[in-house]
């Protein structure tokens, strides 16, 4: 049997200071548990409060690889002083089947006692994330109570003869969108709208200066934290949300809810993204959702292949929120009846 490949994490939070000791420690550690160290990932002068760190970033690029098999660091604070940002990373390492150990504090997710303070990491993660979500739902509901209207105002207000020069310059002069946009000064999402032929189109303030009705997203993601991100900024923009934190939770909430648009993460535990895609295109049923891949794994070798897999549409994380709104809405508008997709 092949020994286990460790992956060694440390920082410091000043230059002043060095990791010459926790790596002396993470080295005697490996070595007594039989295990080869792949690498030693380091940051110095770079606070735990911050999720994003160069070498924090390398070592989850790799564990998305499958570099290794476990994670040594000499105690959680030096991996995140944040409860959010341990659990998120915990949560990744064990979806890829990669144990997490903390050599001072005795955590082995290995082993049952490790597994054991990870659920009860995670469950007070999973109660701090529902208040989070309590306060935002009582503050948006507050909101429109009082006559607020959410979500990004329009750029500005199209006259009727405006309207009739966007549609006139789609149609006859073929021109996309974005540059339809940029001419008009609106957003893709507004243009996209007015060039309709429709005479009912109703200009306001929702969703770019559009009313519609709400459309219903599935969002699959392993991670809650970002789930829930994108569920407030999607309430924000008058869409409704259901979720899925995995491959077969996603199929089986698709049959059930039936919804307008899914966003896709690629990284799933219970069957990955691309699973999840052949899945959908297999069934008479789910075959006509649209499906926007949002994913950290790499455009170069998974784009095309998303594509082909019948998405339509492809993120890497972290995607500009704009960026992704409008591909949202372009998408959702080109499954109404009579519209063609956007250019």
């Amino acid at each position: 049997m092949k020994p286990k490949r460790a992956a060694a994490y440390v920082r410091v939070s000043s230059f002043d200071q060095n990791t010459e000791a926790q790596e002396t420690v993470l080295r005697e550690y490996v070595q007594c548990r039989g295990w080869t160290l792949h690498k030693i990932c380091r940051d110095e002068g770079i606070s735990g409060t911050k999720a994003s760190r160069p070498a924090l970033d390398e070592l989850l690029r790799d564990c998305r690889r499958k570099a290794f098999d476990v994670v040594v660091v000499w105690k959680f604070d030096r991996f995140a002083r944040s409860l959010t940002t341990l659990v998120s990373g915990l949560e990744l390492c064990r979806a890829l089947g990669i144990d997490f150990v903390s050599v001072t504090e005795a955590v082995d997710t290995s082993l049952p006692m490790g597994e054991l303070m990870f659920q009860i990491i995670g469950a007070i993660s999973q109660f701090e994330r529902s208040l989070i979500a309590e306060r935002v739902r009582s503050g948006l509901v507050n909101a429109r109570a009082k006559g607020k209207v959410l979500g990004r105002p329009p750029l500005r207000r199209l006259s009727r003869n405006e309207t009739t020069a966007l549609r006139g310059e789609r149609v006859q002069g073929k021109l996309p969108f974005r540059t339809l946009a940029t001419k008009f000064g609106v957003s893709v999402w507004c243009a996209h709208k007015c060039s309709e032929k429709s005479d009912e189109t109703n200009l306001d303030r929702t969703n770019g200066g559009l009313k519609l009705e709400k459309q219903k997203i599935l969002i699959v993601d392993h991670n809650p934290d970002l789930r829930l991100a994108m569920e407030i900024r999607l309430a924000a923009n008058h869409y409704d949300t259901v979720q899925a934190s995995d491959g077969y939770s996603a199929i089986s909430v698709a049959q059930k809810e039936h919804p307008n648009l899914i966003i896709l993460d690629l990284g799933l535990p219970g069957g990955d993204g691309f699973a999840v895609l052949k899945q959908l295109q297999d069934s008479d049923a789910l075959s006509s959702i649209p499906v926007i891949v949002l994913t950290g794994r790499d455009p170069q070798s998974n784009q095309q292949k998303a594509l082909q897999a019948g998405a339509t549409a492809f993120f890497q994380k972290p995607a500009d929120n704009n960026e992704l709104l409008d591909a949202i809405r372009a998408t959702l508008q080109a499954t109404l009846p009579g519209t063609a997709p956007p250019s």
